[in-house]
């Protein structure tokens, strides 16, 4: 670790210094913790409250151990239900600190916290409360234990039972037991990455910035790539995910910052431009879907300029099938962005890089590859999205749009897309689909949207058929009592069914008055 790093990571709180000067600290532990007269919720506060002060834990002074964690320890046998939760809770804030490992170790707590997790892996009920306390206490006696404490740990929470947890349909609970696997596999670079979490948690906007110029993001890229080359490095990537989520999450100046003033994304995009896609699996991805997904649309376009998307195009180009879904994943998630702010008959904002580069070419190629046939859908709406408002090649017309109209999971966004451009319309509308517009009432926004593009850029004859065929339809979409109904059955809210209403308004000023005759709707 960076030295500028590891002196801010333990740099010690500012209120610290004075509460020890006034003695506060011991006042509080003697007063509070060692008090049979203060209940377990008060106490809870107070452990709350120094691990807030004491990032690598506060350690229970010597004379006060051994009555502190018999307290504790009874507690998490003997008390109600809540005590035992909360003592749970306090003992994984204190094993922290290496210098209250012997003292828990003397009291039944490992073994209390070991039970429930066995329990669990043998798919007995255990309070969730209880089981996520357990795994933090045998995570950090492990963590920061000496080489004795993590033999005992392993002793009494065992690599099958964890594993038995790892295929829990429940996704907090196998990803618990993930971290703790990898705390045993790599107790000190687990450590590091604990620590880390809780400086991270612990600071403000302006705290993230100061860690990231002294070198967190180096950091953080030389987890990752230590991560994606193990068969056991799971827990460690859940970890690296869960600090880049603590970082950008509501905090668009340090994304920002980590897009544009360091190297953190061009180290990340290189680590996997040499991945072998063989070795693939999905949670090594899993910082870039995260970043694809949650960083603002404006730097998602920078991760574009940087491109992500040729490196995930050759992950998607594997026969991996999980590497395949999940590089489409992400190159979906960047396309995306470069449809914001783009109007109507307008091009996609990457369509003119993409198709010199000849990615669109790959793409298209692709399509009529039967060895590709598993993740076609994928590509169909990535080619949607990239030829909005414009004429899909002939020779991969038919395809794409089948794959749009696909009953189960129809892409009508993408369709919309299409019929911005006239020379798309007779394949969006071949087999009668224009009278199946509104068949998919959970699809109604895209329906509209491809109906108005049908009306707006299509010929006469398709406008007076697509009129024919969606009046009634529309008409219905402006009526409140139908809406209200429509929206209690979708899970729908009043912004998305005014939005609704709106657009169903705003394509019948766009019908004449005069009903045109059709014989079928997809007469053109």
């Amino acid at each position: 670790m960076q030295n500028p790093l590891h002196k801010l990571i333990h740099i010690r709180h500012p209120y610290r210094a004075t509460l020890a000067r006034e003695e506060m600290i011991k006042i509080i532990t003697e007063d509070m913790l060692t008090s049979e007269e203060v209940d377990m919720s008060t106490k809870i506060l107070v452990y709350k409250f120094f691990d807030i002060l004491y990032t690598d834990g506060f350690r229970i002074p010597s004379d006060l151990q051994s009555s502190t964690f018999a307290s504790l320890s009874t507690q998490t046998k003997s008390g109600s239900w809540s005590d035992q939760k909360q003592s749970l809770e306090c003992l994984a804030y204190l094993a922290l600190n290496k210098g209250n490992h012997d003292a828990i170790l003397g009291t039944i707590a490992m073994e209390v916290a070991a039970r429930y997790i066995r329990y669990k892996a043998e798919d007995t009920y255990v309070d969730p409360d209880k089981f996520a306390n357990s795994i933090r206490l045998i995570q950090n006696l492990f963590a920061f234990g000496t080489q004795q404490t993590q033999q005992l740990v392993r002793q009494q929470v065992t690599n099958d039972k964890l594993q038995n947890l790892t295929k829990d349909n429940d996704l907090d609970i196998n990803q618990k037991a993930k971290r703790l696997l990898s705390v045993y596999e790599d107790p000190e670079e687990m450590k590091v990455l604990i620590l880390i979490k809780r400086v991270v948690q612990r600071r403000n906007e302006e705290g993230f910035i100061d860690l990231i110029k002294v070198g967190l993001l180096n950091l953080i890229n030389e987890k990752i790539e230590n991560g994606v080359y193990q068969n056991d490095g799971e827990g460690k990537m859940i970890y690296l995910e869960e600090i880049l989520r603590l970082l950008i999450i509501d905090n668009p100046e340090v994304s920002r910052v980590i897009v544009n003033e360091t190297n953190f994304i061009d180290q990340l995009i290189m680590i996997f431009h040499e991945l072998p896609p063989t070795s693939h699996k999905t949670w090594k991805i899993q910082p870039l879907n995260f970043l694809s997904e949650y960083l603002p649309n404006d730097l998602k376009i920078r991760m574009f300029e940087k491109g992500i998307v040729q490196t995930m195009l050759k992950l998607l180009n594997s026969r991996n099938r999980q590497a395949q879904l999940d590089s489409g994943r992400v190159i979906t998630n960047i396309i995306n962005s470069g449809l914001e702010g783009i109007k109507q008959g307008e091009k996609h904002l990457f369509y003119q890089q993409l198709s010199e580069d000849g990615t669109l070419k790959k793409l298209q190629s692709w399509m009529n590859d039967d060895s590709k046939r598993e993740i076609q859908s994928q590509i169909a709406k990535i080619l949607a999205q990239l030829y909005k408002s414009i004429a899909l090649p002939q020779e991969i017309k038919k395809k794409v749009i089948e794959q749009l109209k696909d009953k189960k999971f129809p892409d009508l966004d993408g369709l919309a897309y299409l019929a911005e451009n006239q020379d798309n319309h007779e394949e969006i509308l071949a087999d009668d689909y224009g009278q199946k517009l509104f068949e998919n009432k959970a699809k109604t926004t895209g329906s509209l949207q491809l109906t108005s593009n049908l009306i707006q850029f299509g010929s006469e004859m398709t406008k007076k058929s697509i009129i024919m065929c969606s009046k009634d339809n529309v008409k219905q979409l402006t009526d409140d009592s139908y809406l209200q109904q429509l929206g209690q059955s979708q899970g729908w809210n009043k912004e998305k069914l005014k939005g609704i209403k709106d657009k169903a308004n705003q394509i019948l000023l766009m019908i004449n008055v005069k009903e045109p005759g059709c014989a079928k709707c997809n007469i053109l």
